[in-house]
């Protein structure tokens, strides 16, 4: 039995705005996420770029960005709050994650043009609503309280 690898890893804080962050390039994918009143109520896409929908407005979320040779071992590392499963189409050679008014970030992986699977995974999303509605954003926006994670592995 192989063991597929992590071949591209990258983990930065992202800073949230208006309740989301976006991963662009993305000129397809599957009818389920994109189709309004799809299966899942924290992504959408539109634009050529997926929008990643937070649990809070104004704050980091710390964001993991994987790239693998095959489909990875599900990661059981938090108790994952929000969990899907889907194809996306790149025609870029990047996949880049970017603010909604700040543009690109410093997460992005290099990839083949092509159709890739992707797992979208999100935890703190109860901690941080809880935070938000005490936190004095005078001391700063809260940091990592919400996490998400983001693999990718070619489509066959």
């Amino acid at each position: 039995m192989a063991v597929n690898l992590c071949l591209e890893e990258h983990e930065e804080e992202i800073l949230i705005e208006y309740r989301q962050f976006t991963l662009v390039k993305i000129v397809d994918v599957d009818p389920q996420i994109q189709a309004e009143g799809g299966r899942s109520s924290w992504i959408e896409c539109k634009d050529e770029r997926l929008y990643f929908k937070s649990a809070a407005p104004d704050h980091y979320a710390a964001v993991r960005l994987q790239h693998w040779n095959g489909e990875p071992p599900v990661n059981r590392d938090f108790r994952w709050e929000e969990f899907d499963e889907f194809r996306i189409m790149s025609a870029n050679d990047t996949l880049s994650i970017w603010t909604v008014t700040m543009g690109p970030g410093g997460l992005q992986i290099a990839l083949e043009p092509g159709w890739y699977h992707m797992r979208a995974l999100s935890t703190g999303r109860k901690a941080i609503s809880r935070k938000m509605r005490d936190h004095d954003l005078t001391q700063g926006f809260p940091r990592s309280v919400e996490r998400y994670l983001l693999q990718i592995w070619a489509a066959e």
